[in-house]
């Protein structure tokens, strides 16, 4: 029986979506996909009010990530990794970090004024020591 409850979890998980988090001290209540993709190609760098964007990554290597990535941002995986490496490479200096897991992500969302995120959806359920706001994306 433990067994079949782990099997649901992980297809489940694999299946929910993805949602866009910040801090409920930040004043976004949604944003438009365009600017969201501006967000995590590191193009937008403050929010309107000036304070730094912080946005934070799953490792590129999670499911949660590609699907962010593939079905939230619209964009192609590959290329969408290649662009961020190479702005880092370039020792531009970005405020960005890349969490392990979506528990860490809700940490550094606590701790990180400013900071943007996404995390599997099934992990709000869990957040319940966390206050975050969730982002409407607009097309």
């Amino acid at each position: 029986m433990r067994v079949l409850l782990i099997l649901l979890l992980y297809a489940s998980s694999a299946f929910s979506n993805v949602l866009v988090i910040t801090s409920p001290l930040q004043n976004q209540n949604k944003l438009y996909r365009f600017e969201l993709q501006s967000i995590f190609t590191l193009n937008n760098v403050s929010w309107d009010d000036g304070t730094p964007i912080i946005p934070i990554f799953l490792q590129f290597s999670s499911e949660t990530h590609k699907r962010f990535i593939t079905d939230v941002l619209l964009v192609n995986s590959h290329s969408f990794r290649r662009d961020i490496e190479s702005k880092l490479i370039k020792g531009n200096l970005f405020n960005v970090y890349v969490a392990k897991t979506d528990s860490e992500v809700l940490d550094l969302l606590d701790r990180i004024d400013g900071s943007i995120a996404y995390i599997n959806e099934l992990t709000v359920i869990m957040a319940d020591n966390h206050e975050i706001k969730i982002i409407t994306i607009i097309d």
